[in-house]
């Protein structure tokens, strides 16, 4: 995942990621919204920012991109998103949502998009290692 141009109210969104499937079904996932949060051990921030996840049609390797400026919607939650993603070797993002599910000659399903995926964050620049770096001590 990939954030940048941030502004007071949005940034920019870039996530490219494979879907794998080893199931003989291949359902089709209607685009929705989702929430963005952090969670921090078992809670879940209120949500930051939301983003429109593309329709999927799956198969055995699903490729899927998004590419979009995204509102914020809570700067508070937002700064604390910015802070643990800065301060940490991972974190983990809830995204949920709601959307529709379709297989071949069914009725079309709801499906509640609930999903909590670790990331690698970036840990913070040490004094010592800085000023080292400077030539001062």
């Amino acid at each position: 995942m990939m954030i940048t141009n941030p502004t007071p109210n949005s940034f920019d969104l870039q996530q490219r990621s494979v879907i794998r499937s080893s199931s003989s079904f291949h359902p089709r996932l209607d685009a929705f919204n989702a929430t963005l949060s952090i969670a921090n051990g078992a809670t879940t921030g209120a949500p930051f920012a939301s983003v429109e996840l593309p329709e999927v049609k799956a198969s055995s390797e699903t490729p899927v991109e998004i590419d979009q400026t995204v509102q914020i919607t809570d700067l508070g939650q937002y700064t604390n998103f910015a802070k643990v993603v800065l301060g940490s070797e991972e974190y983990k993002l809830v995204v949920k949502g709601r959307t529709g599910l379709h297989q071949s000659g069914l009725r079309a399903i709801t499906v509640d998009y609930n999903q909590m995926v670790t990331l690698k964050g970036k840990l913070p620049v040490s004094a010592e290692w800085f000023f080292a770096d400077l030539g001062h001590s």
